[in-house]
């Protein structure tokens, strides 16, 4: 039960985390809103920005990895008279580089997960529910 409660809220602050290429994503820790309905304290705030800034780095590093080898493949596709061998080849390099940054998100997102309270936590799921009937409405709103 721990696991399918860790890959909910998981799902949940990878909603509301995205890392932009800029990785300046949403920090949802520091929307006052979202302080305010959580009851987050000024600790909380610094432990999560913490976390987010330790992995931030990797992140980029990783993100730009990730645009400089799936350019690579488009241009192979694109202008290359390789084999479909080839081609196989340099998606297995792009799907890795997808695969170690998605790995580090989940990792952060784990991070982040550990400052919460059970209480906030059980807040974040609610207000999960509420953004994804929202969209679930208006899904050209988002």
């Amino acid at each position: 039960m721990k696991f399918w409660r860790l890959v909910i809220i998981t799902l949940i602050l990878g909603v509301l985390a995205p890392l932009e290429a800029s990785a300046q994503g949403f920090k949802w820790w520091q929307d006052e809103n979202l302080k305010t309905e959580l009851g987050l304290t000024t600790d909380q705030v610094g432990k999560l920005e913490a976390v987010f800034q330790d992995l931030l780095p990797r992140m980029t590093t990783e993100k730009d990895e990730l645009d400089r080898l799936e350019k690579q493949l488009s241009e192979v596709i694109r202008y290359s008279n390789v084999g479909e061998a080839e081609v196989m080849r340099q998606v297995q390099v792009v799907e890795a580089a997808r695969s170690a940054l998605g790995k580090t998100r989940t990792l952060m997102i784990y991070r982040l997960y550990r400052r919460l309270t059970p209480e906030q936590r059980l807040k974040m799921k609610a207000l999960h529910e509420k953004w994804e009937e929202e969209r679930r409405k208006n899904p050209k709103r988002h």
